[in-house]
């Protein structure tokens, strides 16, 4: 079933509902809708613990770069705009346990990686961080095994032998 998504779709809708969410259109969100939950996870992710540290602003945008092909003027803007008003309320959480049907055991992998290297980014590993870890897990209905995947690929790119 998750194959035959179609993505395209998935994401103007989630688009529209986030600018409903919002209460304001922002041009980023046409197509664009999946990139600003994960965006919007990875800032939550990154204030936990009190202030987005530079690292962790770098992290959000070669993220979006790599999954979703965003760059420049609009992945700035779906960083301090859209994604801030997200993240800071209870709307993300709400999206991401709506998407758990969706998401492939692939996509899963994919949010817990990058959540994992953001909250490495700036050489700290604060609780509060691994507290939006957990909330991600939890909405998203991830097994155990998977989680423990994703941090062995995590230390398996991390700690590459020189």
């Amino acid at each position: 079933m998750a194959k035959d998504i179609d993505y395209d779709f998935l994401d103007r809708r989630m688009g529209e509902l986030i600018a409903e969410q919002l209460g304001e259109g922002h041009e980023v969100l046409e197509g664009a809708g999946l990139a600003a939950i994960m965006a919007a996870l990875m800032v939550r992710a990154a204030r936990a613990d009190g202030s987005i540290e530079e690292a962790e602003t770098q992290q959000i945008l070669v993220a979006l770069q790599e999954v979703f092909e965003i760059t420049g003027a609009p992945a700035l803007e779906l960083v301090n705009t859209v994604a801030s008003e997200l993240a800071s309320g209870d709307e993300l959480l709400e999206f991401l346990r709506g998407l758990r049907l969706f998401v492939t055991d692939e996509d899963r992998e994919t949010v817990l990686l990058l959540l994992l290297r953001l909250i490495a980014a700036d050489g700290k590993r604060a609780t509060a961080e691994m507290a939006v870890f957990q909330e991600a897990v939890e909405a998203l209905a991830i097994s155990d095994e998977t989680v423990h995947k994703v941090f062995d690929q995590y230390f398996a790119e991390t700690f590459v032998d020189s």
